[in-house]
């Protein structure tokens, strides 16, 4: 087996910074190997901050940008494509937002989470009573990658049982450069949520009482028709009875 001989170079080009995206870095990998290898004897790879935009070796010699499904064999496609992916993952890449809710042992778990979205750069804010909840009260808020190129993001509150019987509102701020605005979703807590279901009930049940009363109102009426109209009748008839008699006799 003869020797074999690894370069390995890192070559950080340069760190760009935006107050709209944070910063950001662009990178290669190479490794250049001499001897028998089944490795490709030049490989490259190109990384903005920890996402692979490019590839390259010297068994395929074709550079592959990352999110194309066909090959680059100039140095002016590779420019304007490699540009054109980066401006796809800024314009096409549109985040998702939730709000979740878990019941666990003493009250609930409600949880921000923003997922699906590049650069990683994002403000995301979990919102209480149109007050944001301070970080202290928060776990997670870390960026991590989804395998797939893009980011999330969680944080989560932890709310017990006496704050449910109060009346709170929750809601989940995101901004972000995929955004044209912010992205907010809400859920209401389920004391909100029990005294809407009462006032509702309590609603029902008065239509009931006043349609019961309207019914026997219409009810007492009639009879009390029926009543004026009736004495008069049994008159008739006690007087026909009695003329009668008096002629029988």
């Amino acid at each position: 087996m003869g020797k074999r001989w690894m370069f390995v170079v890192f070559l950080p080009f340069n760190t760009i910074v935006n107050a709209g995206s944070g910063s950001h870095s662009l990178w290669a990998f190479v490794t250049y190997i001499i001897g028998e290898t089944p490795f490709p004897e030049f490989t490259a790879v190109v990384m903005l901050d920890d996402v692979q935009v490019g590839y390259y070796d010297s068994n395929d010699k074709q550079t592959v940008p990352r999110g194309l499904k066909t090959p680059l064999k100039t140095e002016d496609d590779l420019i304007k494509d490699g540009t054109f992916i980066f401006e796809w993952m800024y314009n096409h890449l549109k985040m998702r937002l939730r709000l979740l809710k878990k019941d666990v042992s003493g009250g609930v778990r409600v949880t921000c989470l923003a997922y699906g979205f590049y650069p990683r750069h994002i403000n995301l804010t979990l919102v209480r009573d149109d007050q944001p909840v301070a970080e202290q009260e928060l776990t997670g808020g870390e960026v991590l990658p989804s395998g797939d190129g893009t980011y999330q993001m969680r944080k989560t509150l932890e709310v017990s049982t006496e704050e449910l019987n109060e009346r709170h509102h929750y809601s989940c701020t995101a901004s972000h450069l995929s955004l044209d605005n912010k992205l907010d979703v809400s859920w209401d807590s389920e004391a909100e949520k029990v005294q809407l279901s009462i006032l509702s009930a309590l609603i029902v049940i008065v239509l009931a009482v006043i349609l019961l009363a309207i019914l026997i109102c219409m009810k007492r009426r009639h009879t009390s028709q029926q009543s004026l109209r009736h004495p008069a009748s049994s008159d008739g008839k006690v007087e026909q009875i009695l003329l009668t008699s008096d002629s029988q006799t």
